[in-house]
């Protein structure tokens, strides 16, 4: 909403139908079809932001295999994965430390455990 107010202005009528178009363009073409909804110097920061991400952004095909398109099933594991580990009693990390245990954490929850331990020889 807040690209839809720096856009329309605040309040503006026109701003949810815009944002409800812009959703829907993003939803069926990622951000390519996105970039093209986008017009207007104030909108230069959210293109910006867009652009790198054309490629990542095939939000139709993923929705039609019935795959997630947000970040929250990500956020969640590591949450629980790498949160509990992090935070038992008596834990002290430095972050080098932190990060390779959050790696060795995400390959035993992804059941890659054995396969990791054959290559990393």
């Amino acid at each position: 909403m807040g690209a839809a107010h720096a856009h329309f202005g605040e309040g503006h009528s026109e701003a949810r139908a815009w944002v409800a178009r812009t959703r829907e363009a993003l939803l069926r073409g990622g951000a390519s079809a996105l970039l093209s909804e986008l017009a207007g110097a104030e909108l230069a920061g959210l293109r910006g932001y867009f652009e790198p991400h054309v490629a990542r952004t095939g939000y139709a095909s993923r929705l039609r295999l019935g795959q997630s398109i947000g970040s929250g099933l990500v956020e969640g594991a590591c949450k629980q994965v790498i949160g509990r580990r992090l935070k038992q009693t008596g834990a002290r990390w430095k972050v080098r430390r932190a990060e390779r245990m959050a790696a060795l954490c995400a390959i035993q929850a992804g059941g890659q455990w054995d396969t990791y331990w054959l290559h990393a020889a």
